[in-house]
């Protein structure tokens, strides 16, 4: 290496990585503030605080490595322009992109190394990171409800459209499915408002509901009862509520049960996971344009045809005899409504599908 690729390669490097140092203590100070709600108020320890950071830490190099090769670029060519070096540089004969060659050089191993980070160190740090968070929401779970959003608590999901008051324990609007054992969503609560209150004991979570209602499927073991689908509805005006808090207080944060995001996943696993996901799309588009046709009866139109002299009637309905013909005209128009709207519905699902995999 020529001594001024040498000089201008080491000059790049030192204001490097004190860019680099600086932009990642800025955008680690923002991942704090974005997180804060996960961590204030739960009494967590250093070190898990510490390991937190770190994990989410290499996700933050793709935002960090540009600006800082952006301005570390722009402030080592803007010295040397400045102290006339890159005048002298000129004049011996030395072109601009000689001169740039060493870091031409640098910056090309970066992008390898770059790569080989965002395959492998990302999505290791994503599934650390991911599992982390999940183990820290079940920490004093009150202080992780969120607005808007279901928030798994124990045996229930609860959602709240507004958190309010001094504490933020107010809530408002607030929806409740409990699940049973077989993880089945039997009972559904609505209130217009509610109340979190800490008990004496660190087990025990108190959530006062006022002016709502509950609603209860039963679940019957004789074969008639299920086909009436029997259920409870409950009026109240309050509602107690105690949530066992005891598992909470025992999160192992080393629990790794979450891996299957795809912000987790290599190049290789991505492929085969698009390729899985396009596989079951597609035997979904098929199943469900089996299930159509056979549904709808469009199979049979051409048997049901009357074939008379005229080939269609004034009312082009009274060619065709389907299933449908039996029925008044009014039930006619709301099963096809209803069609209509399972189609809709449909489709919106398979977008969503096709954007998963596209």
């Amino acid at each position: 290496m020529k001594i001024i690729d040498k000089y201008i390669l080491t000059s790049y490097l030192k204001i490097f990585f004190s860019f680099f140092m600086i932009l990642m203590f800025i955008f680690i100070i923002q991942i704090i503030w974005v997180f804060i709600d996960d961590l204030a108020g739960k009494e967590v320890d250093f070190d898990i605080i510490f390991k937190f950071l770190l994990y989410y830490s290499p996700k933050l190099l793709p935002l960090v490595l540009p600006l800082t090769v952006l301005l570390a670029s722009i402030m080592t060519f803007g010295n040397l322009s400045e102290n006339y070096e890159l005048a002298a540089i000129k004049s011996s004969g030395i072109s601009l992109f000689k001169s740039m060659r060493s870091l031409i050089v640098f910056n090309l191993l970066l992008c390898l190394g770059m790569f080989f980070i965002a395959n492998t160190l990302i999505p290791y740090a994503e599934f650390k990171s991911y599992n982390l968070r999940k183990n820290l929401a079940k920490l004093k779970p009150a202080l992780a409800i969120t607005e808007g959003v279901f928030n798994d608590i124990n045996t229930m999901n609860i959602k709240v459209a507004e958190k309010f008051g001094p504490d933020n324990n107010l809530l408002r609007d607030v929806i409740i499915h409990m699940n049973n054992y077989n993880s089945k969503n039997l009972i559904v609560i609505k209130a217009e408002e509610g109340k979190l209150i800490n008990s004496n004991s660190d087990e025990i979570l108190q959530l006062v509901l006022k002016n709502g209602n509950r609603y209860e499927e039963i679940q019957s073991q004789k074969p008639s009862d299920k086909q009436v689908k029997p259920h409870t509805y409950v009026s109240f005006e309050k509602y107690i509520m105690n949530i066992d808090l005891r598992d909470f207080n025992q999160v192992d944060f080393g629990e790794e049960k979450y891996s299957n995001t795809y912000r987790m996943q290599n190049i290789s696993q991505l492929k085969y996971s698009i390729d899985s996901l396009s596989k079951k799309l597609e035997f979904r588009y098929a199943n469900f344009g089996k299930s159509f046709y056979t549904r709808t009866g469009i199979s049979n139109f051409k048997r049901n045809v009357r074939m008379d002299k005229k080939v269609f009637d004034k009312n082009l309905y009274s060619n065709y005899k389907t299933h449908l013909s039996d029925y008044p005209k009014d039930i006619q128009i709301s099963i096809v409504n209803s069609s209509l709207n399972n189609l809709s519905s449909l489709a919106k699902n398979y977008m969503s599908h096709k954007k998963e995999t596209s």
